[in-house]
């Protein structure tokens, strides 16, 4: 028998690696299975790389070392360009017995917005957007931070969310209610917290001039996690491990 394998049985291996393939695609697992869009400027976490910040005596503080927040702006060739808040602080306040969140307070300085693409930031601060000149305060406070597991008014959860919040905005002076869903887990006796958010924000519905470039909105990026490590030295939630030191502060990359 010759030991090169001829055309015709290429054919066949290829065909049978189909035929295998289709018939043991694998049954998908309830989970955090989302990926992360292409975004010009900054590398978004997977649901499965959220690392938990500290919580003490129930309350974990939200500042630029363990929390991310931002928007995805859609330039003219249609590419996702990531601009980022760079001041801010925030509180998340658990419930008296520590088994859920009770309420987020939040305050964003609106012109510390930074971006690669200066260009589209500078639209979005501008009189027409978060006029920044006027109104430098964005504000968000939430008391009804509740389960969901089916689907919002806004329509199906994707798989890693697991929560509803519903707060009043404080934008350009004036205040409306805003709902999400997002991604909460407690971890090691609530003594750390992840909490994951994104979802489209319609300028018009809150005020503002400012028309983006995609129809649906602008899309807000929460991500209240510790920065991720190495492949080698990254701990992944729920693996028993503390909380980091919220000190650490490499983010990677930056706008």
């Amino acid at each position: 028998m010759s030991k090169r394998m001829q055309h015709s049985d290429w054919v066949w291996v290829l065909l049978a690696g189909l035929v295998w393939g289709v018939g043991c695609t694998p049954t998908p697992v309830p989970g955090p299975k989302a990926s992360p869009p292409e975004v010009v400027g900054a590398t978004l976490l997977t649901p499965d790389q959220m690392r938990p910040i500290t919580v003490d005596e129930g309350i974990a503080r939200l500042t630029p070392a363990n929390t991310r927040i931002g928007v995805m702006l859609t330039n003219e060739d249609g590419e996702k360009v990531w601009a980022e808040f760079r001041q801010f602080h925030g509180i998340v306040t658990l419930t008296d017995n520590r088994i859920s969140v009770k309420r987020i307070d939040l305050e964003i300085d609106s012109d510390s917005l930074e971006s690669k693409a200066a260009e589209l930031v500078e639209q979005l601060k501008s009189r027409d957007g978060l006029d920044v000149e006027h109104f430098r305060l964005i504000g968000f406070f939430a008391n009804d931070v509740a389960p969901a597991f089916n689907s919002l008014e806004s329509g199906e959860l994707r798989d890693f969310e697991n929560h509803r919040i519903r707060g009043d905005l404080t934008l350009r002076g004036e205040t409306r209610q805003l709902s999400f869903p997002a991604r909460i887990e407690l971890f090691d006796g609530a003594r750390g917290l992840v909490l994951m958010a994104r979802f489209w924000f319609d300028p018009a519905k809150y005020g503002l001039a400012y028309e983006p470039e995609d129809d649906r909105g602008v899309e807000v990026v929460v991500e209240v996690s510790q920065p991720v490590e190495s492949p080698s030295t990254a701990k992944k939630p729920g693996s028993g491990a503390q909380p980091a030191d919220e000190t650490d502060t490499g983010r990677s990359p930056q706008p």
